[in-house]
């Protein structure tokens, strides 16, 4: 278990992830380079930073899951990696070393069955967009949910009436399938579509509104983080200064 409690989560597109915890401290979760880090943002306004993984290439994504920050993206090597933030153990869920597959598109979604991650790779024999899920918690053995030979250039996941389904767009429009049990997936009509696409723009316009008020942790984070910068360059003058005094002047 992470050592602090969640009390709520933020998620702006733009921008890394940012955790509200107890005790009015906030955490972020970004990258930078090759790194993957967790800055730690106190009352007081300091700042103290966690490194969390050094092979990160791209894709960052995470999510809170039982009270546990877990991140998931797309390593140099290619690998398709999962992680709890704080924790030990580091998961290569799928490897695409080579690129063949041109694996993208991570993102977290909490079935039924618990935790999965949903990505797109490419078939190398037929040249169709395939929509993967992968458990990093059960038997994380890949399962394809569709494939498509138009290509699939986006999906998402809505939940509606107690009920599954994805949307994906392609290059000849959108098709839409219910999530049934076992990850079976059943085609559904036109009008289902049109319905989901009001609600799912409805919900969409609801979460804008939400960020607008919480945009305010992104500025505070930006102010805290230029500030530690401010104080680690000065550190560096006033080491430099003491370093060539020495020299100046050896004992």
């Amino acid at each position: 278990m992470c050592p602090y409690i969640i009390i709520e989560e933020i998620k702006e597109a733009y921008m890394e992830y940012i955790y509200a915890l107890a005790g009015a401290r906030k955490v972020a979760i970004y990258d930078e380079g090759n790194n993957i880090l967790a800055a730690f943002i106190g009352k007081s306004r300091n700042v103290q930073w966690l490194s969390i993984e050094h092979d990160y290439r791209a894709e960052l994504v995470s999510t809170l899951y039982r009270d546990e920050i877990c991140i998931a993206y797309i390593s140099v090597a290619n690998e398709l990696v999962y992680k709890k933030a704080g924790g030990e153990e580091r998961l290569v869920l799928f490897a695409d070393l080579h690129n063949a597959l041109s694996m993208r598109n991570i993102s977290f979604h909490i079935f039924e069955a618990g935790l999965y991650i949903l990505y797109i790779t490419t078939s190398a024999k037929t040249g169709a967009d395939e929509l993967w899920c992968i458990s990093p918690e059960n038997d994380r053995k890949g399962k394809r949910l569709l494939a498509e030979d138009e290509g699939i250039a986006s999906y998402r996941i809505i939940e509606y009436e107690n009920k599954t389904y994805i949307i994906y767009d392609k290059n000849a429009g959108s098709k839409i399938y219910e999530l049934e049990t076992e990850f079976v997936l059943c085609e559904k009509e036109e009008k289902t579509l049109c319905e989901l696409k009001a609600f799912d723009e409805l919900r969409h316009q609801y979460e804008q509104k939400e960020k607008e008020y919480k945009l305010q942790y992104k500025k505070q984070y930006d102010e805290l983080a230029h500030l530690t910068e401010q104080i680690q360059e000065e550190g560096k003058k006033w080491r430099d200064l003491y370093l060539k005094s020495i020299k100046k002047h050896p004992t």
